[in-house]
C-alpha cells in the first residue's frame, strides 16, 4: 500500500518537473542500510534523456512534498532515491492486523460483483486422478482470494460426462455381473 502512495507521489513530482511519465518501480533495497524502499526512476529518466542520474534524483527529491509516513528520502549514486519509513507506520501497521485479525488485507473492492469459479470436473465414473486434484486446490485458492476481496462467489465443480458410463453401468447390472467384476466390464 505504501509502495503504491510513493509511486504516485514520484510520478506526479516527476511530470510537474516537465519529464516524461515512467512507470515506478518500488523495490526493497538488498541492504538495510539503504532504507526500506527504493527506485531507479532518475536513472531511467537520465537514460532517455541524456542527462546525468544524479541531478535528476536530486531534483526530484526538493520537489517531493512530505509524506505521512516517510522519515527520510536519501540520493545515492548511481541514482537511486531510497525511502525511509517512519517507526510510527510500522506500529500502526501491526495494530491494525492485530485488531483485522484474519480479515487484515481484506476489501470490499469486488462488492456488488459475482464471479462462477469452476473446478476440476471430473469425470466420476472414472478413476479420479492428480490433475482433478491439482486444479480444484487451484480453483479453490481462486475462490478465496475473490471472497476475500468482496465478491459473491459461486464454486461450481460440474460433474458432466457421465451419461455413458452410467448407461454402461446399468447394461452390465441388468446382464447380472457381479459388481467386483464390474469395473473390468466396463472399461
Amino acid at each position: 500500500m505504501i509502495n503504491k502512495q510513493i509511486a504516485k507521489i514520484i510520478t506526479s513530482t516527476v511530470v510537474n518537473l516537465g519529464y516524461p511519465k515512467e512507470r515506478i518501480v518500488i523495490e526493497h533495497p538488498g541492504e538495510s542500510s539503504h532504507g526500506d524502499l527504493a527506485t531507479n526512476i532518475a536513472m531511467k529518466l537520465a537514460k532517455k534523456l541524456h542527462k546525468n542520474p544524479l541531478e535528476i534524483a536530486r531534483e526530484i527529491v526538493e520537489k517531493i512534498p512530505k509524506m505521512k509516513y516517510i522519515e527520510k528520502v536519501e540520493v545515492v549514486k548511481p541514482g537511486f532515491l531510497n525511502f525511509f519509513i517512519s517507526k510510527k507506520y510500522f506500529i500502526n501497521n501491526l495494530s491494525q492486523i492485530i485488531t483485522e485479525k484474519d480479515r487484515y488485507g481484506s476489501s470490499q473492492a469486488g462488492k456488488g460483483k459475482t464471479v462462477v469459479i469452476d473446478y476440476s470436473a471430473p469425470n466420476i465414473a472414472k478413476p479420479f486422478g492428480i490433475g482433478h486434484l491439482r486444479s480444484t486446490i487451484i480453483g479453490q485458492a481462486i475462490y478465496n482470494l475473490h471472497k476475500f476481496t468482496g465478491f459473491t462467489v459461486i464454486g461450481d465443480n460440474h460433474l458432466g460426462d457421465w451419461g455413458t458410463q452410467f448407461g454402461k453401468l446399468m447394461y452390465q447390472i441388468k446382464k447380472g455381473y457381479e459388481p467386483q467384476n464390474l469395473y473390468h466390464h466396463i472399461v
